[in-house]
C-alpha cells in the first residue's frame, strides 16, 4: 500500500486513481490561468485605445485651434488689406482731382484768360511783357 501526498492510503498503482482528478484540477488552473491572461490583455487594450483616443481627440483639438487661429489672421490680414487698398484709392483719386486743378490753372495760365495774373516774362498780344517792358529786339 502507498501513501499520497494528502498522507491518504491507496492500494495499487500509487496515483493511477488521482491522475483523471489531477488531470481535471490542472486543466481548471490552466482554464482560470488563461481567463485571467485574457482579461487582463482586453483592461491593457481598452486602456492602450482609450489613451489613444484622447490623444487624438487633443491633437485634433490643437489642430482646429490652430486652423482657427490661422483663418482669423488671414481675415485680420485681409482686413487691413482692404483698408490699404482704399486707402490707395483715395489717395490716387486726391491725386487725380489735384493734378486736374493744377493742369486746369497751368491751362488758365497759358492762355491768360480772366482773372489770371499775367506770368513774369510772358508777352501780352502787343509784345510787352506783364511788368510793361518791351522785349530788346533779336538781332536778325
Amino acid at each position: 500500500m502507498a501513501t499520497t501526498v494528502d498522507g491518504t492510503q491507496r492500494t495499487g498503482d500509487p496515483g493511477a486513481a488521482d491522475v483523471p482528478q489531477q488531470a481535471a484540477r490542472l486543466l481548471e488552473l490552466a482554464q482560470r490561468t488563461a481567463d485571467a491572461a485574457v482579461a487582463d490583455a482586453r483592461q491593457r487594450a481598452a486602456a492602450i485605445v482609450t489613451e489613444a483616443e484622447e490623444r487624438a481627440l487633443a491633437r485634433e483639438e490643437k489642430a482646429r485651434e490652430a486652423a482657427l487661429a490661422l483663418h482669423l489672421e488671414s481675415r485680420r490680414r485681409h482686413e487691413e488689406a482692404e483698408r490699404a487698398i482704399a486707402e490707395i484709392e483715395r489717395t490716387r483719386a486726391d491725386a487725380r482731382e489735384q493734378a486736374r486743378e493744377l493742369a486746369g490753372r497751368l491751362l488758365a495760365l497759358a492762355e491768360g484768360g480772366p482773372g489770371t495774373p499775367p506770368v513774369a516774362g510772358a508777352e501780352d498780344g502787343a509784345g510787352a511783357t506783364a511788368d510793361g517792358a518791351r522785349p530788346a529786339p533779336s538781332a536778325g
